[in-house]
């Protein structure tokens, strides 16, 4: 709604091609669950990686970002994830080529070991 208020260009620019009206988090499964890869562009200022990464290369779908930080993580591999960068144009055999899994999301990074780091660090 705030991209309709301060620019309505854009709207008009793009018309139908984007919906405005939440997805519970079931169609938001059904279509990761459905694609081959997802594009993920978090907002500019932020370093740090978004929940739609984490939930994407869990389902061991492709991930097309803008966060050229992503490749600092342990798990980053450019089989599985394309950054964006200016001018870059998506290699062909990106999308046609099988997901990695050598380089999957690990235990490490599960919500059960969220969790007990959370609470370890809480306690220290």
């Amino acid at each position: 709604y705030k991209i309709k208020i301060f620019n309505p260009e854009i709207v008009d620019l793009f018309g139908s091609d984007f919906q405005y009206q939440s997805l519970s988090h079931q169609e938001v499964m059904d279509i990761f669950l459905n694609s081959v890869a997802v594009i993920d562009c978090p907002l500019p200022n932020q370093s740090g990686l978004t929940m739609r990464t984490f939930e994407v290369l869990a389902l061991k779908r492709k991930l097309i970002t803008t966060n050229s930080n992503i490749e600092k993580y342990d798990f980053y591999s450019p089989d599985n994830i394309f950054i964006v960068r200016d001018e870059t144009c998506l290699p062909s055999d990106f999308l046609l080529t099988p997901f990695n899994e050598q380089y999957s999301l690990s235990e490490r990074y599960s919500l059960h070991n969220f969790i007990k780091t959370l609470l370890l660090e809480e306690w220290r």
